[in-house]
């Protein structure tokens, strides 16, 4: 090796170590963030209703903050933290108008195991109903409310028009998926996988599915397209472990023609002896199939547990008919949107209040010293009111507002205030802080990735850069020289 090729071999390693090596580290890492819930207005379920909101007064109850992980249910139970929206509705309409509302308020929050116990009897987790301790009233009686779900996948923004369009009642009418379809488990056992590989990739070849048949692939880790269009099926297995297959629809024409191959391989070259055995065949209803871990105990809907199962099977198909699961499985309870559903009638020229409130949940930014705490309410459902008056805002907290996408709140001997005639544009989002003026955390070991994550691609980039014009320099050099010689 000549010495232009040494050094350029030098300095494409720095380069590499600039761009990829550098790790940040911190002495007792903690996460820096947890999500939250949103709390968001009342919706009138009937389309082109007349009933009219003269004022709403919207009042958060904040005297504590949530702790970053709660160990017993009972303490999670016991965060207070909520808040209450209450309506003064008018019917101008000559005929009594009987309404049905839905109020959308959010996920249970991430932080902590508050969102479900162990329940020792079911051998299961349960989902822990936290809106027990809160009522909807008219005129200040409590009325009956019903408690629904619907599918937010994690990370997923909340939308009025689509997730409202997610309510359904009874089971949802899908254009494939009927409860009472066939579905078909297979499960095969694997063996026969040489001791020199410890553990293979197993995957069989399929072409797109006529319509008729879904497949759903628990184990599921990868899909290659293949040449000939066919998409291979490839999941991570070793001796002695089970790959599970669900056909939606008509049963397997035959079994798949498993493969194996080296692990986190799936070319041709790359295959190796392995054997796939078909060990058990169970026959259940789609229905079964969706309320697999659905618990009858629990506060959700057997209806919407179905319906958000179904939408989810939906947003996980692959054009070749696959739907891949999460390692959650059956398990939708962390990506339910929940929902107060209640009804309310009004006499020709009636006004009533109506009040409802519900738990709220804060985002816990960990960037901050002291934390901050971040609290979003979505107005922007108020729009399907016929009329909207004027929005008070009442903060009762002893808390310190350190950003407000509404503004300055004025600030009273309880907490904070904020009076607007008409429903304002945009969502309110406020901050929280137990100091007036919270500094920036200067970790840095968090500043340090920080740098390390935007700079890296700049720093390949000039590094690339240099070696082509470091290349060209040399391979000029160098016939310079042969011409010298």
């Amino acid at each position: 090796m000549n010495r232009t090729v040494k050094v350029f071999a030098l300095m494409l390693c720095m380069i590499l170590l600039l761009g990829f090596g550098a790790v940040p580290t911190s002495a007792n890492s903690v996460p820096k963030f947890w999500s939250g819930s949103t709390g968001m207005g009342a919706i009138i379920a009937d389309e082109d209703c007349p009933i009219v909101v003269e004022n709403e007064l919207l009042t958060f109850d904040i005297h504590e903050f949530p702790e970053r992980d709660y160990e017993q249910t009972q303490d999670f139970l016991e965060y207070s933290a909520f808040v209450t929206a209450q309506y003064t509705f008018y019917n101008p309409a000559d005929y009594t108008i009987i309404a049905t509302l839905v109020f959308p308020f959010g996920k249970l929050p991430s932080y902590g195991n508050g969102y479900s116990f162990w329940d020792s009897k079911l051998g299961m987790y349960v989902n822990v109903n936290d809106t027990d301790k809160y009522d909807i009233t008219i005129n200040g009686n409590v009325i009956e409310k019903t408690l629904r779900h619907t599918l937010m996948p994690t990370g997923a923004s909340f939308e009025l028009e689509e997730d409202l369009g997610r309510l359904c009642d009874g089971y949802i009418d899908d254009p494939f998926f009927r409860s009472d379809m066939p579905v078909t488990k297979y499960t095969y056992s694997i063996s026969g996988i040489d001791d020199e590989y410890d553990a293979a990739n197993a995957a069989f070849d399929l072409a797109k599915f006529d319509g008729k048949t879904k497949l759903l692939f628990m184990e599921l880790r990868g899909t290659h397209v293949q040449k000939n269009k066919s998409c291979r099926i490839s999941a991570w297995v070793k001796n002695g472990s089970n790959l599970t297959l669900y056909a939606i629809g008509e049963p397997l024409n035959g079994d798949p023609q498993w493969k194996f191959y080296e692990n986190g391989g799936v070319k041709d070259k790359e295959e190796i002896e392995g054997s796939a055995t078909l060990v058990s065949t169970e026959e259940m209803t789609f229905e079964e199939f969706v309320l697999k871990a659905y618990v009858e105990e629990s506060d959700i809907l057997a209806s919407d547990w179905y319906n958000a199962m179904v939408m989810d099977l939906n947003r996980n198909e692959s054009k070749y008919g696959v739907v891949s699961r999460s390692d959650s499985g059956f398990d939708l309870s962390h990506s339910l949107m929940r929902w107060y559903e209640y009804e309310i009638t009004l006499a020709p020229g009636e006004r009533l209040v109506n009040a409802v409130t519900a738990p709220m949940y804060p985002s816990i930014d960990g960037y901050w010293d002291p934390n901050v705490y971040d609290y979003t309410y979505l107005l922007s459902p108020a729009q399907k009111w016929s009329e909207f008056g004027s929005l008070e805002i009442v903060i009762n907290t002893p808390f310190f507002v350190t950003e407000s996408s509404l503004g300055d709140f004025e600030k009273t001997d309880s907490g904070y205030r904020l009076v607007r005639d008409g429903l304002p544009s945009g969502e309110l989002k406020f901050s929280l802080c137990s100091v007036e003026n919270p500094k920036k955390d200067s970790n840095w070991s968090s500043i340090l990735f920080l740098i390390i994550f935007i700079g890296s691609p700049i720093i390949i980039i000039v590094g690339v850069i240099f070696l082509i014009v470091f290349g060209i320099v040399c391979l000029i050099r160098g016939i310079k020289s042969k011409k010298r010689i």
